[in-house]
């Protein structure tokens, strides 16, 4: 279990900035299918 080892910050940053890019990119769909951008 090297669950709290050196790779566990890491790999949350790593998970937290794949969501902001899939919140960004739902948003953008969103947008362009609303605007027409």
């Amino acid at each position: 279990m090297s669950e709290w080892g050196g790779d566990a910050v890491p790999s949350r940053i790593f998970q937290a900035q794949l969501t902001l890019v899939g919140i960004s990119a739902h948003f953008n769909v969103i947008y362009i299918t609303r605007y027409g951008y």
